[in-house]
């Protein structure tokens, strides 16, 4: 009899050790302080933004900043998760309030300065450049960004030394290697613009704007071939963005091309690619966007043979070098009429 009862006094036991244990943790988080509290949904916040969990690690972020106001690496999330989502306005105002918090921030500075790079406001991203140095002259994100500021302010030459500076640290370095390969393509030597980009892609063959550029590169070098396999590898990782098959389909109505068996759909007129929101790209001054996202980082204005395909949605590993803006020049069309 004694022996039978063994495994119910064991159960028991057990039941009343996990009630002991979780009323003690109930009993310290109770006696936590509004400090640890905040540190503690902070932490969840990390788990579930490295999990790619964007709403549950917002939520868990702001819990935070409900029981600490000043705590910059809650702010720093929240811009992490708007960088992801691809808000750009809201990202800013977030990164700003970062860099009020926690002047020595490193990273905020640099995120602030390649969103003002992307916005054309060259002097204040070279402002965040100078301030991200000042914290650590030896990052290389900062002096990245530098090079790509110098490259956008026509110093070919101080971009060019400091992208090889950065990629003598670190080869693999996206950003340099974007800053390389673009100077490289106005300068008109598209095949060595691929071999910087073919770096880059033998990293992360993913990465979206390497491939975009690549393809530009390729139709200077009217390789029509690589560039459609290029876009059949983009097909291929991104089956739900349509401006990658539009834009397949155009290249082979541009070459007269059936699009035979599981080709894409024939490309849409001009124009058709573009969300509602926006007018044709055959205006003369600029690009009419209602939508204040877009209208904060619209594309420069294309000529009447540049079209933009619209990408609706950030892809994994787009560059810091190049902001999302919904919107990428990659294939040259007949003019709009």
């Amino acid at each position: 009899m004694t022996e039978s009862r063994k495994p119910g006094v064991a159960s028991t036991m057990s039941r009343w050790l996990k009630v002991l244990a979780f009323g003690t943790a109930v009993g310290l988080m109770a006696c936590s302080s509004p400090a640890e509290k905040a540190e503690s949904y902070y932490k969840h916040g990390e788990a579930y933004l490295q999990k790619g969990d964007l709403v549950k690690a917002s939520l868990e972020f702001k819990n935070a900043l409900q029981l600490n106001r000043n705590m910059a690496k809650s702010w720093m999330g929240l811009a992490d998760i708007a960088e992801r989502q691809a808000d750009w306005p809201r990202m800013y105002a977030l990164l700003n309030k970062v860099v009020e918090l926690d002047p020595k921030n490193l990273g905020a500075e640099v995120k602030l300065g390649r969103l003002l790079l992307a916005a054309g406001q060259y002097d204040k991203a070279m402002a965040a450049s100078k301030a991200a140095l000042a914290l650590d002259k030896d990052d290389l994100s900062a002096q990245a960004l530098r090079a790509a500021i110098l490259f956008k302010l026509d110093d070919k030459k101080g971009a060019v030394e400091q992208a090889d500076a950065v990629l003598a640290k670190d080869p693999n370095n996206v950003d340099a290697l974007v800053v390389l390969a673009s100077e490289r393509l106005v300068d008109g030597d598209p095949a060595k613009a691929v071999d910087y980009l073919d770096r880059g892609l033998k990293v992360n063959d993913r990465n979206v704007a390497l491939q975009l550029i690549k393809i530009q590169a390729l139709d200077k070098m009217s390789d029509s071939a690589s560039a459609e396999a290029v876009y059949k590898k983009l097909i291929e990782y991104y089956p739900n963005e349509p401006a990658f098959v539009h834009a397949l389909a155009g290249v082979f109505s541009e070459q007269n091309r059936p699009a035979g068996r599981g080709a894409p759909a024939p490309a849409p007129a001009c124009g058709s690619l573009l969300p509602a929101t926006c007018s044709p790209p055959a205006i003369t001054k600029r690009w009419k966007c209602s939508s204040p996202a877009t209208a904060a980082w619209r594309p420069p204005l294309p000529t009447r043979s540049r079209h933009f395909l619209p990408i609706r949605k950030p892809a994994a590993n787009w560059p810091a070098f190049l902001p999302w803006n919904g919107f990428f020049a990659c294939r040259t069309f007949p003019p709009c009429s």
